[in-house]
């Protein structure tokens, strides 16, 4: 019960640190970075491995959020962490689940480190100040949901605002 409780606290403690900054190429080499996603609006990091089960369920349901908030600003970021050996699979992988958000290639795990992951998946909100406000490890049907309202309030939005 203790480590569950010292656990809960250390993932409860990453929001409201300041994101670690980055630069990872995407599925087309093109070199992207946080500086950069984060003058667009609030992005969703979404840390995830193709070998990774809870990983590929929670997928599908980024994708609905990606499509849900693209026209509010919101950005989700896939961030792979396969490692070289399992990197050639990424591209069909992601195309054969019709993932239409940005994918990003961690492979030597260097932003993991960063962002003090150990396990994946993990899923972070950064603000346009760069500040994680809300962050979760693991996936369990009905997390989605979660993750959704902290969007709507992050927008200043509710669930009677009619979208």
């Amino acid at each position: 019960m203790i480590i569950l409780a010292a656990l809960l606290i250390a993932v409860s403690s990453a929001a409201a640190d300041d994101a670690p900054s980055f630069c990872l190429p995407d599925l087309s080499r093109q070199k992207v970075c946080l500086e950069e996603l984060i003058k667009d609006g609030p992005l969703v990091l979404d840390f995830w491995a193709t070998w990774c089960g809870p990983c590929v369920k929670a997928l599908p349901h980024l994708q609905a959020l990606s499509e849900e908030f693209a026209d509010r600003g919101v950005t989700v970021i896939g961030m792979c962490a396969d490692s070289p050996k399992t990197v050639s699979r990424v591209p069909g992988f992601v195309q054969g689940r019709k993932l239409t958000f940005p994918i990003l290639m961690d492979t030597d795990n260097e932003v993991m480190r960063r962002y003090k992951i150990a396990n994946l998946p993990y899923t972070c909100i950064v603000d346009t100040s760069g500040t994680i406000v809300y962050s979760h490890l693991g996936y369990k049907p009905g997390d989605e949901r979660e993750l959704r309202v902290r969007l709507l309030t992050l927008l200043g939005e509710t669930e009677c605002d009619g979208r």
